[in-house]
C-alpha cells in the first residue's frame, strides 16, 4: 500500500487478464467489461477462466473507459490544479510545522483519491489517465517539501 501511495514514477507493472462469461471477479481483479477482468502481476491460470498475460501496452478505449469514473477523474484533475497553485508558495522559509501540515494534507487527499481507483498499472487507464500526472505532481510536491524530523516540531 505504501508503495502505491508514495510512488513518484509511472506504474508500468505487469498485469494479466481473465475471461469468463459467468464467473464473478476473482480476488484482486477489476472488472473491465462484463466477463473481462484485469489483475496486477503475471497472474496464473484459474479454473473456469481463460488466462491471458498482459503483454500489450496498447489498450483499446472501450476497455479502459470507465475504470476511473468521471467524477473521480474530475476530482483528480482538481487536486492536480490545487497542487500546481501550491507550488509557488513552497519556499525554504516554511516552518517545520507548516511543512508537516502541508505534507499531511497532500498525502491525505492523494491517498483518499488514489484508493478509490483500481490498483492497476498506468497503461490500463488509457492515454487520458488522470492518475499519472497527479502522482507525478504529488511526488514533486513532497520532494520539494522534504521530510520533517519529529524533533523539529517540538517547541
Amino acid at each position: 500500500m505504501t508503495g502505491r501511495i508514495y510512488a513518484t514514477g509511472p506504474d508500468l507493472g505487469a498485469w494479466h487478464c481473465l475471461l469468463s462469461p459467468d464467473a464473478p471477479a476473482p480476488d484482486g481483479c477489476v472488472e473491465l467489461a462484463p466477463g473481462i477482468y484485469a489483475g496486477r502481476g503475471a497472474g496464473q491460470e484459474r479454473d473456469g477462466f481463460l488466462w491471458l498475460p498482459g503483454d500489450s501496452t496498447v489498450i483499446p478505449h472501450w476497455l479502459t473507459h470507465g475504470l476511473v469514473p468521471d467524477p473521480l477523474a474530475e476530482a483528480l484533475r482538481r487536486f492536480e490544479a490545487r497542487l500546481q497553485q501550491l507550488a509557488p508558495a513552497l519556499s525554504d522559509e516554511l516552518s517545520p510545522l507548516d511543512v508537516a501540515a502541508i505534507r499531511g494534507l497532500v498525502v491525505h487527499e492523494w491517498r483518499r483519491l488514489l484508493l478509490r481507483c483500481p490498483d492497476l498499472p498506468d497503461h490500463l487507464f488509457g492515454e487520458n489517465n488522470p492518475i499519472a500526472p497527479c502522482r507525478a505532481l504529488v511526488g514533486q510536491t513532497l520532494a520539494r517539501l522534504g521530510p520533517v524530523a519529529l524533533a523539529d516540531l517540538a517547541p
